[in-house]
């Protein structure tokens, strides 16, 4: 009889550890299971998440510089970050060009011919804009004055009629033009490369602009609708300065109010130069 209950109790101790064993071993497998659907969850993620940094670019104001660093290749293409120094001659924080968003410039032109640096000036002010839906494209208003020899920007010898405003004498008579524009550009750092130096950036800017013009000569005073082409090579002194230098090349075809039946052709000219100038300007 008690050989009986002692052969029981085994049977049963043995059914048991037995027992105990399977569902370690499932819970071992399940626990299996759950690692590799965990790192197929991550992988996932961290796949959107590279998906987002190439087609979905963060805005630059909520990133840090670590995460700039890590991601060169989308966030330093075309933009820098740099580090400014302070007044004692250490560096202070760095800054990233990427999230500048409004700047306001001055540039100061003359002629490109440099025998008569004088026979053309140009004072420029102007207001840019970062576009938020295209990358390193910049909406700018300007507002530009500018006093002119005649010979210098128009061709004394265009013929538009016998009587033509455009067969007028002038030589070198002043001509003044007050210009006002609006236009869109492209930043970029196309010779970084060459000077080794992330602080030069260029810009390539189309302004369409509405003019009035002076012919000090005649007296009589012309209006009309041009355009003018920029190209800038600019250092970035500072987080929010910078200067350099301009190349510009301008069109402006200008016609008066008529006299008595005179034809458009009658009472037009037509301008155009190409100036050199400094810039200088404040991102902020």
């Amino acid at each position: 009889m008690k050989i009986n209950k002692l052969l029981t109790l085994f049977t049963l101790a043995f059914t048991l550890l037995l027992s105990s064993s399977a569902q370690a071993q499932r819970a071992k497998v399940l626990s299996k299971k759950q690692k590799a659907q965990q790192r197929v969850k991550i992988q996932k993620q961290n796949e959107e998440f590279e998906k987002d940094r190439l087609f979905k670019t963060a805005d630059p104001n909520s990133l840090k510089s670590s995460e700039i660093k890590e991601y060169e290749d989308i966030y330093l293409y075309e933009n820098s970050l740099l580090l400014e120094s302070s007044k004692d001659g250490l560096y202070a924080d760095d800054f990233y060009t990427g999230k500048d968003n409004n700047r306001f410039f001055m540039s100061y032109q003359f002629s490109s011919n440099y025998e008569e640096t004088n026979a053309v000036t140009s004072l420029e002010l102007g207001y840019q804009r970062k576009m938020k839906n295209f990358k390193d494209t910049w909406f700018t208003i300007t507002l530009k004055r500018t006093i002119a020899e005649f010979d210098e920007i128009s061709d004394e010898s265009t013929s538009t009629g016998t009587n033509a405003d455009g067969n007028t004498i002038r030589f070198s008579a002043e001509q003044s033009f007050t210009t006002v524009g609006m236009g869109a550009g492209y930043r970029f750092r196309a010779l970084s490369d060459f000077t080794k130096n992330d602080r030069f950036f260029e810009t390539c800017f189309a302004v369409l602009n509405y003019s009035t013009h002076l012919d000090n000569a005649t007296g009589k005073k012309y209006n009309g609708f041009g355009m003018n082409m920029d190209y800038g090579l600019h250092y970035r002194a500072s987080n929010t300065f910078y200067y350099g230098g301009k190349l510009s090349y301008n069109i402006m075809p200008m016609v008066r109010e008529p006299e008595d039946d005179e034809k458009r052709q009658q009472r037009s000219l037509v301008f155009g130069w190409t100036s050199l100038g400094f810039e200088i300007g404040y991102f902020y």
